[in-house]
């Protein structure tokens, strides 16, 4: 069996020019993460089934500028 998981930091631009910072979209089908018992991997990154890879644009763009500060904050504390 073979076990993937993609990772991707994107940095992250509004339309107003505002820049977010760096943000990490993890696209797995299910699979366990590294350190899931001690990390709350939804705090600092945006997880996508593989299978909604097509949707990702959609998906980054639905997402608020906030929500985005957030995630870039959390992953701060966790570098």
């Amino acid at each position: 069996m073979l076990l993937t998981i993609s990772l991707v930091c994107l940095e992250i631009m509004f339309p107003n020019g505002s820049l977010v910072g760096l943000s990490t979209v993890i696209m797995s089908n299910y699979y366990d993460l590294p350190f899931n018992d001690v990390l709350d991997w939804r705090k600092f990154s945006v997880i996508l089934k593989e299978t909604d890879v097509y949707l990702l644009k959609d998906i980054l763009r639905s997402i608020s500028e906030k929500h985005f500060m957030i995630l870039n904050q959390n992953l701060v504390k966790v570098l």
